[in-house]
């Protein structure tokens, strides 16, 4: 009688046999929210708040970790998900980051894909109006071991403190200069003018 008593109940609910109850306990301890209270970055773990319980260190989830390798390490702070197989903390993974009242989303566009960083440098992809903007707070360092091509239909470069362009410089096309040129220009070829070539006495030798 106690054996069928315990097979209805496991069908219905009203009463739970052990496995049941552990299977239930399980499924109910599998995710878990917490605060990262501290980063171990050599070894690429965390401890997490979950309630009352600190967790042990926990390692947290990456998009590749094998000849391709990504690293973004999490911040104390942070609010995120944890999974816990078998409903354990001591081997559960961070799998992601939530967004908080101290860390709210930095966008409310379904056609945005957004990055801000802690310092202000914001990354920025609007799908819509199909516009990549990156700003950025301090130096940008591109280093290309290849060749590189820029194909647009405009290029503008606004430099207020000058541009420096290193090596030898080759224009396919009209060149149109507002402003002076400093310092020796040497040609090798013919130069053809259109107007009116002005020389420029200095005053010492008037």
């Amino acid at each position: 009688m106690l054996d069928l008593l315990i097979q209805r109940g496991a069908r219905t609910g009203e009463l739970q046999d052990p496995d049941t109850a552990r299977l239930n306990h399980q499924v109910s301890n599998l995710i878990h929210r917490g605060l990262i209270l501290s980063v171990d970055l050599q070894h690429a773990v965390a401890t997490v708040q979950v309630g009352e319980v600190q967790t042990a260190p926990l390692p947290w989830l990456t998009s590749r970790a094998g000849g391709d390798i990504t690293w973004w390490a999490p911040e104390a702070g942070e609010h995120v998900a944890i999974l816990c197989p078998g409903g354990s903390l001591s081997q559960g993974v961070i799998i992601g980051s939530l967004y908080s009242s101290s860390n709210p989303a930095p966008g409310s566009s379904a056609d945005q894909s957004i990055t801000k960083y802690s310092d202000g440098t914001t990354i920025t992809y609007d799908r819509a109006a199909h516009t990549l903007a990156v700003q950025a707070v301090g130096a940008v360092a591109i280093n290309i071991q290849g060749n590189a091509t820029v194909t647009a239909q405009a290029v503008t470069v606004n430099a207020q403190n000058g541009m420096t362009l290193a090596g030898t410089l080759t224009v396919n096309g009209d060149l149109t200069l507002n402003g002076k040129v400093a310092g020796t220009l040497k040609v090798t070829g013919d130069v053809r003018a259109t107007g009116a070539v002005a020389q420029s006495i200095p005053p010492a030798q008037l």
